[in-house]
């Protein structure tokens, strides 16, 4: 079984709109980078995906092969007092490496999940290429549904019309002077979380 994907690869190389990917197979909750051995991907994956997952307590890097209706996909949902953010990016050669995420605060902003307990309206910074306002269901650790509220970009509306047909994406606002002076500047703050060893468990609301 284990030569499977080489053999798929080699039928693959006879046909010639056939072509296999070879990409990085990877995680890493320590840094920025990320390395590991090469893998075939299967004749479905067109490819290599890398995937940013930064939460409030670490952060996680994934390369792997994968799909291209996952690529440049870009998040800042928060649920209950928890935030997370997420980024994917694609590249489309043997052994490439996708860009570092954009994380620069756009001017944009987005209602957030409350705290519990907080009846006041909150808001966060979107970053990127976010310019739209999201809310869906998703699943906590304990099993619970929770609403998971915030920014994100038109590759990921288009993604959560498909996966969450009840979820709702619309524009952004942009954020008023008094309320980004509110917040840490984005880039810093995830910066610094990107160094920090990223929990056991990952709560998957996104992909």
């Amino acid at each position: 079984m284990s030569n499977l994907p080489i053999l798929v690869c080699l039928l693959a190389a006879v046909i010639p709109q056939g072509h296999c990917l070879n990409c990085t197979h990877c995680d890493n909750d320590t840094g920025l980078t990320c390395t590991g051995p090469l893998e075939t991907c299967d004749e479905g994956s067109d490819v290599c995906l890398t995937r940013y997952h930064l939460k409030t307590d670490g952060a996680l890097i994934k390369t792997r092969c994968g799909y291209s209706e996952l690529c440049n996909l870009s998040v800042t949902g928060t649920y209950e007092s928890e935030r997370e953010d997420m980024w994917s990016f694609c590249c489309r050669e043997d052994n490439c490496n996708a860009p570092l995420p954009d994380i620069t605060p756009n001017g944009f902003q987005c209602p957030a999940s409350s705290s519990n307990g907080s009846s006041s309206p909150q808001f966060i910074q979107c970053k990127g290429t976010e310019t739209y306002c999201f809310n869906r269901t998703g699943t906590a650790d304990s099993g619970e549904k929770v609403l998971v509220r915030g920014c994100s970009n038109d590759n990921y509306c288009s993604y959560l019309s498909q996966d969450q047909p009840d979820a709702k994406c619309v524009k952004a606002t942009r954020a008023a002077t008094s309320n980004s002076s509110a917040a840490p500047t984005l880039h810093l703050l995830l910066l610094g979380l990107f160094a920090v060893c990223v929990s056991e468990t990952i709560r998957t609301f996104y992909m």
